[in-house]
C-alpha cells in the first residue's frame, strides 16, 4: 500500500512538460553562446617585454636567394636600449611598486590605530 501512496503523492511530469523545459534550457544556452565577451588582455611579462624590446632589434635579409641556398640575415641590436628596457621592467618598476604598496600599507595601519 505504501508504494501506491508514493506514486499518488509525487507528481510525475508529462512528456510535454519535459520537452518544454528542454526547449527553454536549449534556448537560453544558445543565447549565452551567441553573447561575445571582450578578450582578456595577456598580462604576462614576456609578451610586454618583447613588445618593448622589439623596436631595438632589427633583422635584415641580405644576399640572393638561389635554389637550395638559405638567405643570410644580419641582426642589429641596440644594446643600450635593450639594457635600459630590461633594467626598467625587471628592477625599477617592481621596486617602485613595492615601495608604493609599503607606503599605502603603513598609512592604512596608522589610520586604523
Amino acid at each position: 500500500m505504501m508504494p501506491n501512496m508514493l506514486r499518488e503523492c509525487i507528481p510525475v511530469p508529462s512528456p510535454n512538460v519535459t520537452m518544454t523545459l528542454h526547449a527553454v534550457a536549449h534556448e537560453s544556452n544558445s543565447k549565452m553562446a551567441k553573447t561575445k565577451l571582450p578578450a582578456i588582455p595577456d598580462l604576462r611579462f614576456e609578451y610586454s617585454y618583447l613588445k618593448n624590446v622589439q623596436p631595438f632589434v632589427k633583422i635584415k635579409r641580405v644576399g640572393r636567394q638561389r635554389e637550395g641556398e638559405s638567405p643570410h640575415e644580419i641582426i642589429e641590436i641596440e644594446w643600450r636600449q635593450v639594457l635600459w628596457v630590461t633594467l626598467r621592467d625587471q628592477v625599477i618598476h617592481p621596486l617602485l611598486q613595492g615601495t608604493l604598496w609599503c607606503v599605502v600599507w603603513l598609512i592604512s595601519l596608522s589610520l586604523l590605530v
